[in-house]
């Protein structure tokens, strides 16, 4: 059994992998054009919309996707009434945005919102019936239909939103251009779940589905925190220093974290039906979990660690002198979302082995830290104290997730975890710093010239010691790549 499972399990990352790539780099290019068109002050407005629009998801879901996941059978009883249940979250969301928009958009003094706020939560009318389909194809690892709908919605929001903020709409640019690669994606795995699993009857039995809420009231409780603890630097900012200084911040948060979030989500999204598959072989789970850890850094190290080095040079070529302020941004965030990629792994052993609960406690821990960080930060400080702030605190808590929360519970070592990801960021570091001292040997002085420089020699010399260093890793990587399915 484990075989097929790890057959589909390859397959499906090969496919999130294409379409994690492919995304990844549309939207890494959407950002840097939009940065041309749209001001600092209206990215500080749409970071705060899409801070209540993921505490939104959070909500229309109540953790249901992870408890449709995880569970070993689904009867058909469970499955309508789950459907029905999401619907009726996503209208209520709706609703509650709807009514609060005009208080925070007084509390914040950003009156963008009172408009921003309902159109963008208007998505969720339409995604509620999604969303179980969605949670469906993923339990049975079905992601070659899943990267074709990503791929095409993340296409069609780039285009829309670029389209508009080259004719001068600004944060409508923003807006519009979420709300329609949302919709658009809604659409598509609706009519995907009723060609693959049926369409929903008119059926409620809330005693069918007891369990599962039990289950996903804990992993509601999680993501609440989660979403809490990972957005609230960007509540505060807004707060505290303004929608100015919040674009500032949001936009080098967006550059330094969303390539690494894209590939964990994707990752992710394949091992929590796979590891939930295997659930009850706790050593073949920490085998494949150690893994995943190497994997994702030998990914996610050379990605984060050329964005610190070429700042300097990269700020003024892609985004231009309006956005030079956040250099030391990008340099020090670049770390935090670095360590961050590497704590987000354990989520789904956790969830595998049904441990959802482990996850509520923990990310209520986060959040009682991480609110308190940035705000001492940001009080006596500036927008560069609150970056070291993050980075400190996230280091911690990565060496105390994995080693004494992950760690025992699949029976891996701290000193086994921890060494999983610090080779593959050594040679990341090395091939780095190879690169800066052969364009500073050249003497080049052209920024676009060294940037490109740093990226060709860096990437290649990260690539030698990727095969050298960690060769069974590259052979597995090819492999997946080239299985058909």
């Amino acid at each position: 059994m484990s075989e097929s499972i790890r057959n589909k399990a390859a397959i499906g990352a090969k496919w999130s992998g294409i379409s994690g790539a492919m995304i990844t780099v549309l939207q890494f290019l959407t950002v840097l054009v939009l940065a041309r068109y749209i001001s600092p002050e209206e990215f500080g407005v749409m970071a705060m919309v899409l801070v209540v629009q993921g505490l939104g998801a959070v909500f229309s879901q109540i953790g249901l996707s992870a408890a449709i996941i995880q569970a070993k059978e689904l009867t058909n009883r469970v499955k309508h009434t789950l459907f029905w249940l999401n619907v009726a979250l996503g209208f209520a969301v709706f609703l509650v945005i709807l009514a609060i928009s005009s208080f925070l958009a007084s509390l914040l003094s950003m009156p963008q919102l009172i408009w921003a706020l309902p159109v963008t939560a208007s998505s969720f009318l339409v995604s509620a019936f999604a969303i179980q389909y969605r949670s469906l194809v993923q339990k049975e690892l079905l992601f070659r239909c899943w990267a074709a709908i990503e791929i095409t919605s993340a296409t069609f929001a780039a285009f829309v939103s670029v389209a508009m903020a080259w004719q001068g709409h600004g944060l409508w640019a923003l807006v519009i251009g979420f709300v329609s690669g949302s919709i658009l994606s809604s659409v598509c795995w609706f009519v995907l779940g009723i060609q693959n699993f049926g369409r929903p009857e008119l059926f409620f039995d809330w005693a069918a589905v007891r369990q599962y809420i039990k289950f996903g009231a804990y992993r509601l409780g999680a993501m609440l925190a989660n979403v809490a603890s990972s957005r609230i630097d960007q509540f505060i900012v807004g707060y505290l220093l303004g929608a100015e200084a919040l674009g500032f911040y949001s936009l080098t948060i967006r550059l330094v974290l969303q390539p690494v979030e894209r590939i964990n989500s994707l990752i992710s999204r394949v091992a929590f039906p796979a590891f939930s598959k295997v659930q009850d072989n706790r050593e073949l789970l920490g085998r494949w979990f150690i893994r995943l850890v190497r994997f994702l850094a030998l990914v996610n190290a050379p990605i984060l660690i050329c964005l610190a080095i070429t700042a300097p040079w990269f700020v003024p070529v892609v985004l231009g002198d309006t956005w030079l302020s956040i250099i030391p941004l990008v340099q020090i965030l670049s770390f935090y979302a670095l360590f961050r990629s590497l704590t987000s792994t354990g989520g789904s052993v956790l969830l595998a082995i049904g441990r959802a609960d482990y996850t509520f406690y923990w990310n209520v821990c986060l959040l009682l830290i991480i609110p308190v960080v940035v705000m001492v930060s940001a009080i006596f400080g500036n927008l560069v104290m609150i970056a070291w702030g993050l980075v400190l605190t996230q280091f911690v808590v990565m060496l105390v997730y994995q080693g004494y929360l992950i760690g025992p519970s699949i029976g891996q070592s701290v000193f086994t975890i921890t060494r999983a990801f610090y080779r593959p960021v050594a040679a990341a570091i090395l091939a780095a710093g190879i690169a800066i001292l052969l364009v500073d040997i050249a003497g080049i002085t052209n920024n676009f010239l060294s940037l490109s420089m740093i990226i060709l020699i860096g990437g290649t010399v990260y690539t030698g010691l990727v095969f050298v260093a960690f060769r069974v890793d590259a052979t597995l990587m090819l492999s997946v790549l080239q299985r058909r399915g």
